[in-house]
C-alpha cells in the first residue's frame, strides 16, 4: 500500500480520447442533421427549376 499509484495511466488516457472522440463525433452528426433539414425546408419554399 506504500507504492500508490499517482497520476493517469496510459489505459485512463486512452479512455478519455475515445469518449471524447465519440462525444465530438455524436456532436457533428447532430449539427449536420441539423444543417440538412434546415436546407430541406429552405428548397421546399422556392421555385423548382427543371
Amino acid at each position: 500500500m506504500a507504492e500508490e499509484e499517482r497520476g493517469m495511466g496510459s489505459g485512463m488516457v486512452l479512455l478519455s480520447f475515445l469518449v471524447g472522440a465519440a462525444l465530438a463525433s455524436t456532436l457533428v452528426l447532430l449539427l449536420k442533421q441539423g444543417e440538412t433539414e434546415k436546407n430541406e425546408t429552405s428548397q421546399e419554399d422556392s421555385p423548382l427549376f427543371i
